[in-house]
């Protein structure tokens, strides 16, 4: 089922096939974890630091789902920038430290990344479109809250809302 899809890239993929590959995700029970970073996180500490903030949740979340507390977990992350973090599961009473493979394009060899890039995709969709039902006149189901120039000018004539970055460069 997977075979049919070009999962190196999930933007190059359609939302209907991001659906499809990710039904089929759920369907087999591969295991992962999303987190997030609040918008308050994030400005208080910078875009990169809440992205590890994340990192460590979505880590201590699969470990808490695992069957045995010991079990090797490793952490695939596209982009070499990453290659030296240090990420560790503090859930339960003793830190283990998650192995971390950071590579550029990790996407266009690895299955397990390619999956988890369209899961964080579909993630990143179903998010975009509960927004836009609460804030309609930014256009997030259009945009996916990237900065486009739709965006930018709702932004301008709207102000920020209570889910943008105050930190966000708007210009």
């Amino acid at each position: 089922m997977l075979i049919s899809y070009n999962l190196n890239d999930s933007k190059k993929m359609t939302p209907k096939q991001r659906a499809r590959v990710y039904r089929v995700i759920l369907e087999t029970g591969i295991p992962y974890a999303v987190a997030d970073a609040t918008v308050g996180e994030i400005d208080a500490v910078g875009i990169e630091a809440a992205f590890v903030l994340a990192l460590n949740r979505a880590g201590s979340s699969l470990m808490s789902n695992q069957q045995d507390r010991y079990a090797k977990i490793a952490l695939l992350i596209d982009g070499r920038r990453y290659k030296d973090l240090k990420i560790r599961d503090v859930s339960m009473s003793e830190a283990i430290d998650f192995e971390v493979v950071a590579e550029d394009k990790l996407d266009q060899t690895s299955a397990t990344v390619a999956l988890a890039s369209v899961v964080a995709k579909v993630h990143q969709e179903i998010t975009m479109l509960g927004l836009d039902l609460i804030y309609p006149e930014y256009g997030f189901a259009k945009h996916n809250g990237y900065p486009t120039k739709a965006h930018k000018e709702a932004v301008a004539e709207h102000g920020l809302s209570a889910v943008h970055r105050t930190t966000w460069n708007v210009s």
